[in-house]
């Protein structure tokens, strides 16, 4: 927003620019409402689709699905802060809690994206201890057999 819309909003704007202002700001507040609302759905369902952390896939798919909100919240405060120094106190509410999802979504991801690293690693090492299993198994049946053979030879 330029210099000159903020001008138009000030204290000393008309009536008319005023509630032009008035009914921007609430037509945004009810979607930070409505996104504030989404994104909270979203980072319940993260919570639950990411069980304990340890399924990639999972991670990645919920990571996915909640990294659109994120931006969409961000872009939201970033189009209320435009009005941010002529706001109304139901607008700097808005504003707070708005704040308090976007951190607690982006703190969500960041838990996630943390967790991909180590998932992969936990991944790698049970398909590298299934194949060593699988190996063992192998060299202690075949280790059976010669020792049965070598018993018949007795």
């Amino acid at each position: 927003m330029t210099k000159t819309q903020h001008v138009n909003y000030s204290k000393n704007a008309n009536p008319e620019q005023k509630a032009e202002k008035d009914k921007k700001v609430q037509e945004l507040c009810e979607l930070i409402a409505k996104g504030m609302a989404e994104a909270t759905t979203a980072q319940e369902q993260a919570r639950q689709a990411s069980g304990d952390y340890t399924n990639v896939e999972d991670l990645r798919e919920t990571e996915k699905a909640l990294s659109p909100y994120a931006s969409m919240l961000a872009e939201l405060e970033k189009k209320l802060s435009a009005f941010a120094p002529h706001t109304t106190e139901p607008a700097k509410s808005h504003a707070q809690k708005l704040r308090a999802v976007l951190v607690t979504t982006q703190s969500e991801i960041g838990k996630i994206r943390a967790s991909i690293p180590k998932a992969v690693m936990a991944k790698a090492a049970k398909e590298l201890e299934v194949r060593d299993r699988a190996t063992l198994d192998l060299l202690i049946q075949e280790t059976s057999e010669k020792a049965s053979k070598a018993e018949e030879f007795v």
